[in-house]
């Protein structure tokens, strides 16, 4: 899919970038991060093989990486053309969306299946898992509850967030707090 020809023309327009960017903040006063050989690196590489590097972390590295100065966040976190590559498959269903903050959303929305009616597709899936014969895996139900909660922001759907307060509610009333594999998945869905 590269060529060598292609990394390095990436690694020159990224060194110009580079350039530029240690120009205006030595005119600044400089930024102490700018001489790091791992912000060296990934300054570097393509958009590619940046997002490659980060497939192998949890979004949550790639989130705490970004902040630590300027060069690593308008290379990772504001960068449109990373966000394309790093969460190329959810953007699938996507027109032509080319901001970071658009993209970076809509991988979140994927990530934590907050799509469409989210909330009501776990109703259903409890309702589906009370009526199986040996009854509803709270242990599972609770871990999945506790991974949606944990990519939900203000401004998702209320219907949706309400729906999933009731069906929260409903499984903390029907489970059975003397399995304690059970008890600790529903505490620790509490607790997020």
């Amino acid at each position: 899919k590269f060529s060598w020809k292609d990394v390095a023309t990436a690694m020159s327009s990224a060194r110009r970038r580079m350039e530029a960017e240690r120009l205006y903040d030595a005119a600044l006063g400089g930024s102490p991060c700018d001489e790091s050989p791992l912000v060296q690196m990934m300054m570097r590489l393509q958009e590619e093989l940046r997002a490659y590097l980060f497939l192998f972390v949890e979004v949550a590295s790639l989130g705490a990486a970004a902040p630590t100065c300027r060069p690593l966040r308008d290379f990772l976190w504001n960068d449109p053309a990373f966000w394309k590559v790093y969460a190329g498959v959810c953007f699938s269903r996507v027109s032509q969306v080319s901001d970071a903050a658009s993209l970076r959303e809509r991988f979140r929305i994927w990530l934590f299946h907050l799509e469409d009616e989210w909330a009501t597709d776990f109703q259903e899936g409890l309702l589906q898992e009370n009526h199986s014969d040996f009854g509803a895996n709270y242990l599972q139900l609770f871990k999945d509850a506790r991974y949606i909660a944990s990519g939900l922001m203000p401004w998702d759907n209320c219907q949706q967030v309400k729906t999933f307060s009731d069906v929260s509610s409903t499984m903390l009333r029907e489970y059975n707090p003397k399995q304690l594999d059970e008890r600790w998945a529903a505490e620790s869905f509490i607790s997020k």
